[in-house]
């Protein structure tokens, strides 16, 4: 049987007996050519069916120093504008959305959370990794995770969608108006399925209160048990360049949490190195040392990360 990952656009496709309502998303950049891609899939409809419409089914949050996707370029998809130029943060990294599908006396939400960006780079050149998961409005008993998972996302997104211009999705007391009438279903299904649970801890999680190195030991130990473990890979297309040399950030952080006895194998993937467009290149790892001393009588599974 053969394995074959969905595209980050494919993710966008409806599940069969659905159609997409609107969806939220959040990331550095995006761009046209990508949109439109997601758009057609999402909507089922055609640019020109879409321009036709006149509604909005995707609301986009990017990075402020992006220019302006204008919804003549991609119908159905509104960039949102930072309400202001002062932010809580330098740059908004993280690559979020939820999409809302709606069937026959039925809903469903889809959580991404993806390391490339809504591009169609991402799509045709980079090494990317998307996260994703469906929660029904009917959920089971075994989605207690999944759910935990939302409340999550879905207050990260809110927290977002505070610093931007919701104003043209914001006409919503006539209930003539179909993106405003979308918006509210996917809050309201959003409020519906968002529960946090006893003794769940959601796998989504954000540096605004702390870094994401600081967390990854506490969450580590609840969702994959307490089972030693002393490997962490950590890989990404633009994590430190080859010329960068040894990165100064799994430095710091091998040494910092050994209590927790967390180390890094300095993997790097690079794209574009040496001059060869798409090409990717792996830096040897260097085995952790105190992982060879003390603890060698253990036996230790390896945990990987993607970033």
């Amino acid at each position: 049987m053969n394995f074959k990952p969905c595209s980050l656009a494919q993710l966008f496709d409806p599940p069969d007996d659905y159609q997409g309502v609107f969806g939220w998303i959040c990331g550095y950049s995006a761009d046209a050519g990508f949109l439109e891609d997601a758009a057609e899939r999402f909507s089922g409809l055609t640019k020109a069916q879409r321009e036709h419409q006149g509604r909005m089914m995707l609301a986009v949050m990017l990075d402020p120093g992006n220019p302006q996707i204008l919804p003549s370029e991609v119908p159905g998809v509104l960039h949102l504008p930072a309400r202001s130029l002062t932010l809580p943060f330098l740059l908004l990294h993280a690559k979020v959305a939820i999409l809302g599908f709606q069937g026959l006396d039925r809903f469903l939400l889809r959580i991404i959370v993806t390391t490339g960006n809504w591009t169609r780079q991402t799509l045709e050149e980079s090494l990317d990794l998307a996260w994703h998961i469906d929660i029904e409005d009917k959920p089971a008993e075994g989605s207690r995770q999944e759910r935990t998972d939302l409340a999550a996302v879905w207050s990260f997104l809110s927290w977002v969608r505070s610093y931007f211009d919701i104003r043209p999705l914001d006409v919503a007391i006539d209930p003539n108006n179909e993106s405003a009438v979308a918006t509210q279903k996917i809050a309201a299904w959003a409020a519906q399925l968002s529960t946090r649970h006893r003794g769940y801890r959601s796998r989504f999680f954000d540096n605004r209160d702390a870094s994401l190195l600081r967390q990854l030991p506490d969450l580590i130990k609840h969702h994959a048990g307490p089972t030693a473990r002393n490997y962490l890979a950590l890989g990404s297309g633009y994590y430190e360049s080859v010329q960068s040399g040894t990165s100064e950030l799994c430095q710091q952080e091998t040494h910092a949490p050994q209590q927790q006895h967390l180390y890094f194998d300095h993997l790097v993937c690079a794209s574009n190195q040496r001059g060869v467009p798409g090409s990717w290149t792996s830096c040897s790892a260097r085995p952790p040392r105190r992982a060879r001393s003390a603890r060698r009588a253990r036996r230790h599974n390896n945990l990987c990360a993607g970033q």
